[in-house]
């Protein structure tokens, strides 16, 4: 029987022909096992009467078939009995809490052993693993006379699925999904993923989905928009589930009236608000009075003083800010199930193990009020590395460049003849305020005109003699401070508009003023628009409609451009707003903060 991965590159060879190699950097696996999965594929071919794999000229594994014998290939090897004997031990238990949780009554031992085709001490066991995956959650998992049944609150049950299929998805799967999901059609390989996913409208998911996305304008990395896909569908297939009530949790008034433009039902509000935690965890810090976060603090504060003994020096302020926010995040995570694809994480690195080590003994020891897997550990530690790999003797200079690579090198390398500095790093403009969260910033020479942002240096990359010794002069001066860079204070522009224009023509007007004040890198009116037409429900929110944009690459400052709009007829096509509001910010915190101020 072929299990999942010969499967899918028994697909994979019939859609394009690859060589061993391809393959094994496709599927993360050594040539060796590739060769194995290939006669494990010769086999079942020769069993079924079909023509073997074979290689072409350029070493390419190719199947000789027309398009009817590959759909009869394909339709065997989706056939129920052998993608079931093929699904891993986590799938097949997937597929066992996927079934539990959709049957209205007690399922009996024997029929999940003939339904998974395995043995009855099989399915025992592996209902013990599903409790300890679902220990997390308040979710309960009983043996009766009639059957196993699942008894959990809907919305904690949802997130339970979402983040056990979730929990060990692979990127060829991640990939797959979403091709399906674009094309019904399209030929995959069926795995127990696409559970989440059958039965549903997938047009009207996509869309719910471009609405969050929007409305939160959060960027998501495929496996986040797949998690979203997910949710959706979840809520559309478990809609009738969800008993009417009002949620329990009291939402801040602009959160509230995203949730209430969101939801296709009033009461999902409390599980999308859960949702959108899931792509913006930051959303915790606004919503919530948590009194464990200053439990966190204090004990982050004694964390700092064994890190400084482990250093041997003191940690900066901003060094010290790093390691308090991590420790926020890795709880906040926590608290709201935070799901992230481990697979792709790879902190790990062993020739930092001893101060890994050293990390894990010093949070046993002050026994902060939740617990730290090893990859939260790591993400201490590397903050750790960073600071140890600072060069304090040095002063520490950041180059902000769009130049090309070659000019990039012969600015460096001037540099690096004429100053006893160290160079952290060469970075857009976009990127400056995440190296001064890591990094203790001396100075910050660039290439580009940067009017808006004191004490930064505006230099030539191909420095001549007399730059050079100015530059040494600016360089012997007191360190530049850098906190207008970080600040979350708004500047905001106000603006009265007369003419009768539409929403494109008001979007090429902000992008004037972007450009006049510095305010981002790239004109914006395209992005606004795209963003705008894709959004069927605007955003309303005290008579203002709402268009935002954060932690996005363009972005250099917080900024809110006010447009009033004094023609009737265009109050109309605003949608009945009075004003209509474009926020920049650098942070989703940002961003909300400022909106309840409206």
């Amino acid at each position: 029987m072929l299990n999942k991965r010969c499967r899918s590159i028994l697909l994979e060879i019939i859609k394009q022909p690859k060589t061993t190699d391809e393959l094994a950097h496709l599927y993360h696996v050594s040539s060796r096992s590739i060769r194995n999965d290939l006669n494990e594929i010769n086999y079942f071919l020769k069993q079924n009467q079909f023509t073997e794999i074979r290689k072409d000229r350029e070493k390419r594994w190719l199947i000789s078939s027309n398009a009817q014998i590959e759909k009869i290939i394909f339709e065997i090897i989706n056939t129920p009995e052998i993608v079931k004997t093929s699904y891993t031990k986590h799938e097949r238990i997937l597929e066992l809490f996927y079934k539990l949780s959709t049957q209205k009554h007690p399922i009996k031992i024997d029929t999940l052993s003939k339904d998974l085709i395995v043995s009855k001490s099989t399915i025992i066991k592996d209902l013990e693993d599903l409790k300890k995956i679902l220990s997390p959650y308040s979710i309960t998992i009983q043996g009766t006379n009639t059957g196993i049944c699942i008894q959990a609150r809907e919305i904690e049950l949802r997130l339970a699925l979402l983040n056990t299929f979730f929990f060990e998805i692979d990127k060829k799967t991640i990939n797959d999904l979403l091709q399906l999901i674009e094309n019904v059609n399209s030929i995959t390989t069926y795995n127990v993923y696409w559970r989440l996913f059958e039965d549903v409208d997938l047009n009207l998911v996509k869309q719910q989905a471009e609405i969050i996305k929007n409305r939160f304008s959060v960027h998501l990395s495929d496996f986040m928009y797949l998690y979203l896909l997910a949710a959706i569908s979840l809520m559309i297939k478990r809609k009738n589930t969800l008993s009417a009530h009002k949620p329990s949790i009291s939402f801040l008034p602009i959160i509230n009236q995203i949730l209430e433009d969101i939801a296709l039902d009033k009461t999902e509000k409390e599980y999308i608000f859960n949702i959108a935690m899931q792509l913006c965890p930051y959303l915790y810090l606004n919503q919530f009075y948590d009194p464990v976060i200053s439990l966190i603090l204090d004990n982050g504060h004694l964390l700092i003083k064994k890190i400084e003994k482990l250093l041997e020096r003191k940690l900066y302020e901003i060094e010290k800010k790093n390691i308090l926010k991590e420790l926020l995040y890795i709880y906040i995570e926590k608290q709201i199930y935070h799901q992230e694809f481990f697979h792709v994480i790879e902190l790990k690195d062993q020739q930092f193990n001893f101060i890994y080590d050293q990390i894990n003994a010093f949070i046993f020891e002050i026994q902060f009020p939740f617990s730290f897997s090893n990859e939260d550990i790591w993400r201490i530690t590397w903050h750790v590395i960073a600071f140890k790999q600072q060069d304090t003797d040095k002063k520490q200079v950041l180059i902000v460049s769009d130049k090309p690579r070659s000019l990039i090198q012969i600015l460096l390398e001037t540099l690096k003849q004429n100053f006893d500095v160290k160079i952290i790093g060469v970075t857009s403009l976009s990127q400056i305020k995440h190296y001064l969260e890591y990094y203790d910033i001396d100075f910050i020479l660039s290439t580009i005109n940067i009017t808006n942002h004191e004490n930064v240096l505006k230099i030539h990359p191909l420095l001549r003699k007399k730059e050079i010794d100015y530059l040494k002069q600016y360089l012997d001066t007191p360190q530049k401070q850098f906190d207008h860079i970080t600040s979350t204070k708004f500047q905001t522009y106000s603006y009265k508009i007369h003419e009768e224009l539409n929403m494109k023509e008001i979007f090429d007007f902000i992008d004037l003023i972007l450009v006049e004040k510095n305010i981002v890198s790239h004109a914006v009116s395209k992005l606004l628009i795209h963003s705008f037409n894709k959004n069927p429900k605007p955003f309303i929110f005290q008579n203002k409609l709402i268009i935002g944009l954060y932690e996005h690459e363009i972005i250099n400052q917080n900024c809110a451009i006010y447009i009033k709009v004094s023609t009737p007829k265009n109050i109309e096509s605003l949608f009945c707003a009075e004003e209509v509001v474009v926020i920049f910010s650098k942070t989703i915190e940002d961003y909300l903060r400022y909106i309840e101020t409206l």
